[in-house]
């Protein structure tokens, strides 16, 4: 089996995994009946998965940690959430900010 063949396999398998996961998924935690605390989790769950992905995006750069840039935009955006901007806002500014430091360094 060729790699781009592995790679299409492995692309289906993801593609039914999550095909699965959103079919069946509401219809066995309503079955199964879960501790109030396990529903806790699972609602904050997406968000910390999201902002996993975020700060390694952002930190990680050929499999090294790499402070840079895109690591001042994300900060900033942290900022701005923490001061409550409007979304617009937030999106232009980590994006101005980036490109400020990017023109800098």
């Amino acid at each position: 089996m060729s790699t781009a063949e592995k790679s299409w396999l492995v692309v289906g398998l993801c593609t039914l995994t999550a095909f699965g996961t959103r079919a069946f998924g509401p219809a066995a935690v309503t079955r199964v009946p879960l501790s109030p605390r396990l529903l806790r989790v699972l609602s904050l769950l997406p968000a910390a998965l999201l902002a996993a992905l975020v700060a390694t995006n952002t930190i990680v750069s050929d499999a090294a940690v790499q402070v840079g840039p895109r690591a001042g935009g994300v900060a900033f955006a942290g900022v701005l959430i923490w001061r409550r901007a409007s979304i617009i806002t937030i999106v232009v500014g980590a994006a101005a900010m980036a490109a400020l430091l990017r023109l800098v360094t």
